[in-house]
């Protein structure tokens, strides 16, 4: 991945973090501090508010088993830092279909001998 590449990412994942936690976070912000702020943001919330936790969790669309799976073998880890790379993974794996189906050309149309359909 180019650096550029890269910086994009960074940029949507800081955007797309935003959006879901309301987090004012920087489109420059290091994988470091996306993956701190995040966290801090679950920690802050397993306590007090897991709900809000939990929606979180659905509407990025994390795996639940993964999850549980993980949860389980990471015993005595942070539970919040774990949702955090897990919720950073299926964000960047968003980020990357979508940017994958803007490049990729739509197929073209054919009639049924395989010849191109005029467009009028």
């Amino acid at each position: 991945m180019s650096t550029i590449d890269n910086q994009s990412m960074q940029a949507a994942l800081a955007l797309a973090v935003s959006e879901s936690t309301g987090l004012a976070l920087s489109p420059a912000a290091s994988w470091e501090e996306l993956r701190a702020a995040l966290k801090g943001w679950i920690d802050q919330r397993l306590g007090n508010d897991l709900d809000t936790v939990i929606r979180l969790l659905y509407q990025v669309d994390v795996d639940e088993q993964r999850l549980k799976f993980l949860l389980q073998e990471k015993v005595g880890e942070d539970a919040a830092g774990v949702m955090a790379d897990l919720i950073i993974d299926r964000q960047l794996a968003k980020i990357a279909y979508r940017q994958a189906q803007k490049k990729a050309p739509p197929p073209p149309e054919v009639d049924e001998d395989g010849a191109p359909l005029e467009r009028w």
